[in-house]
């Protein structure tokens, strides 16, 4: 495999492959690399260097349909469905009452955005089964790093239902991505003075968030986005403005991927853990890194250890006494899970 290949599998830069060579790097410590970096389904579009410019172009960053060059397969979404009338059930439980939330729609369907929104990275989900699209319009899009968004910043997120092979299974294409198969949803967040309010202890600075289907209309109406806005309290910070994964638009290279896991080591990056499948000796101690810019926890099935959460670049380790196979989750995704197998 030459340089510019294993830079491209590994979405590392060319650059870096180059110096680890010179270094010394061996052909067979290249394809353990190679092995460790190219689990995450993780992917970024060629906007190197536009998110690190201060004073970018906006209008030269590509537009949101430029995300379809990613997948090999797509197909458009299938067009609405008029919703059944619901039968009536003899008994139903409870629905729940939602959180305090906007009573009025002020973030407004972005119709348009696939042309005029920038696109800013995609995200594959193995964890949950989607692919996500996140695009920005030209004021969020133009943001600086370090500084909180400006006022009238719009994104959207797409939601996409992968494609599964015949048992099941998540289908890839031929460079080991998610195959978008159909939009399902697109959340949209937008920032705007005095927004928020009404989220209350779910507050996050003054974003308001709403859901919709393809067609426009709502998959989850302002009323119900309390849950959204809990979301963005559980998993991002007033450090970062309460996003995800800004630092992928701003520094591509650095953020798209991790260094390689050491001896006893497991990296949590992009809803994965590397090596998914960890064999030690009993009596080994096993150092989990978060490695994301997202939060995390190692919690095993059985309950024998639990990190709580791990915010980005923490770590949690375990000493594993006797032989067994112990599985474990994160419980904020999941279906991002692991084992450690411990020999004698």
């Amino acid at each position: 495999m030459s340089q510019r290949e294993l830079a491209e599998y590994t979405h590392t830069p060319l650059g870096t492959i180059k110096t680890r060579v010179r270094m010394g790097l061996e052909k067979k410590e290249a394809k353990a690399m190679k092995k460790h970096l190219a689990a995450f389904l993780f992917i970024v579009l060629p906007l190197v260097g536009c998110g690190r410019q201060p004073e970018r172009d906006v209008a030269l960053l590509p537009a949101c349909t430029a995300a379809t060059a990613i997948s090999l397969v797509q197909t458009p979404a299938a067009p609405p469905t008029p919703a059944a009338s619901p039968t009536p059930a003899a008994s139903q439980p409870p629905t729940p009452t939602p959180g305090p939330a906007p009573q009025v729609d002020q973030v407004g369907f972005p119709a348009g955005y696939q042309e005029e929104f920038k696109l800013l990275f995609v995200v594959d989900r193995p964890d949950n089964k989607q692919v996500r699209v996140i695009c920005g319009n030209d004021v969020a899009a133009g943001a600086e790093p370090g500084r909180p968004l400006p006022y009238g910043s719009v994104f959207v997120m797409e939601i996409w239902r992968p494609r599964l092979d015949p048992a099941g299974a998540l289908a890839l294409d031929e460079h080991g991505r998610l195959i978008r198969e159909q939009l399902v949803n697109l959340f949209v967040m937008r920032k705007g003075e005095g927004f928020g309010e009404a989220y209350q202890q779910q507050r996050t600075g003054e974003w308001e968030y709403v859901a919709y289907k393809p067609d426009g209309s709502y998959s989850t109406p302002p009323e119900r986005s309390n849950s959204c806005a809990t979301c963005h309290v559980r998993e991002s910070s007033a450090t970062v403005d309460w996003l995800f994964r800004m630092d992928l638009f701003f520094n591509p290279d650095e953020s798209a991927t991790p260094r390689p896991p050491g001896t006893n080591e497991v990296i949590a990056f992009h809803y994965r853990f590397a090596p998914q499948t960890l064999t030690v000796q009993a009596g080994a101690t096993v150092t989990w890194l978060n490695r994301d810019e997202v939060w995390y926890t190692v919690t095993s099935d059985n309950g024998a250890f639990d990190s709580g959460t791990l915010q980005p670049g923490e770590s949690f380790s375990y000493t594993f006494a006797t032989p067994g196979v112990f599985a474990y989750s994160s419980s904020m995704q999941p279906g991002m899970k692991g084992i450690v197998e411990v020999t004698e």
